[in-house]
């Protein structure tokens, strides 16, 4: 499976975003900061993508 990063992490960025808004977060956050959260929630779902592929093959094979 093939992940566009790009858009997804624009979309957490916005969710990111809209949460901070409806006060979602204790402390305000930069929009840097929320570029980087979101990056850092995409690689995670990546890698965690990646450990269940490999987990989904070996129990097939």
């Amino acid at each position: 499976m093939v992940i566009d990063f790009e858009k997804n992490e624009e979309i957490i960025f916005q969710l990111i975003s809209e949460l901070e808004v409806i006060g979602g977060f204790d402390v305000p956050t930069t929009v840097d900061e929320r570029r980087e959260i979101a990056s850092f929630i995409l690689k995670v779902i990546d890698e965690d993508l990646e450990e269940t592929l490999v987990e989904e093959i070996d129990a097939w094979i």
